[in-house]
């Protein structure tokens, strides 16, 4: 596995198409998923889990029920079981985490309006009247939900309850509020129209020509070299200074717009109940 940090081009990874349970070594997928019970889901047959349900490995392997666990919605980098191990193993928990297949009603991807400091251009959520989009759904002990809050930069962290499905079925409050980061920065603009998720490339294409201008004088980077990535993400995750700049000029430039997220309400804090 290649990590982001050498190597930010390959950002987003590879997000999960299936569900299952990401633990130390490996992802085990699951057999289908019980809607009305998640914890009676069963591993597919094989390897050490293969057939329990998802409730007599998380004893087994004395983790928290699915009862105690939080729902985070992934898009991105964190939507990659490798990715998503590495943040949790790097912050001193345990990654095993079940992590399911969901869709948000009335939204789309788009890209972060700045730079993450890896040198990449995030992806992010953003309000699309009509659309569908498909995103994983981690079920994170506190513990886990914390280090991988840790990790976000400029983000709100709002509550998708209501537009979330899983697996086909609607989140239901009992569960728990299920949380989606919305970004503070922005997303991505051309003539005022968000520009959709793709390769990397894509976005620093579509940054105006004043930002890449901007980048060239800074790097030394000739102007063809700015779009990129492997060229200029090194030199924009080696300088803060410049990434605030990039995300400065793009919103005074009005090729930053808002997620249209602000209607969903914020979460405070950590949770105090399943």
């Amino acid at each position: 596995m290649t990590l982001l940090e050498d190597s930010p081009w390959n950002y987003p990874g590879r997000a999960t198409t299936v569900p299952g349970l990401l633990t130390r070594d490996g992802f085990r997928t699951f057999a289908g998923i019980d809607t009305d019970d998640v914890a009676r889901t069963r591993l597919s047959q094989g390897g050490p889990f293969g057939g329990r349900t998802l409730a007599d490995v998380l004893a087994e392997q004395r983790r928290t029920p699915v009862t105690g666990r939080f729902p985070l919605v992934l898009v991105g980098a964190d939507a990659d079981p490798d990715r998503l191990r590495e943040k949790l193993v790097a912050a001193g928990r345990e990654p095993v985490v079940p992590m399911l297949l969901g869709v948000l009603d009335g939204c789309a991807s788009a890209f972060v309006a700045g730079v993450h400091p890896l040198g990449y251009v995030p992806e992010a959520v953003r309000r699309a009247p009509g659309e569908r989009l498909g995103v994983v759904v981690a079920l994170l002990s506190r513990g886990q939900l914390a280090a991988v809050v840790a990790t976000k930069v400029r983000v709100t962290v709002r509550d998708a309850t209501g537009m979330l499905t899983v697996h086909g079925a609607p989140w239901q409050d009992r569960r728990g509020a299920a949380r989606l980061y919305d970004t503070d920065a922005g997303v991505l603009a051309r003539d005022g129209v968000p520009v959709g998720f793709g390769a990397q490339s894509d976005a620093l294409a579509a940054w105006p020509v004043e930002v890449r201008e901007l980048v060239s004088r800074e790097t030394g980077l000739g102007l063809h070299q700015v779009t990129v990535p492997r060229s200029v993400m090194p030199r924009l995750a080696a300088d803060p200074a410049l990434r605030f700049q990039v995300r400065v000029l793009l919103r005074d430039l009005g090729a930053s717009v808002p997620s249209g997220l602000d209607d969903l309400r914020p979460t405070v804090g950590l949770p105090v109940s399943s």
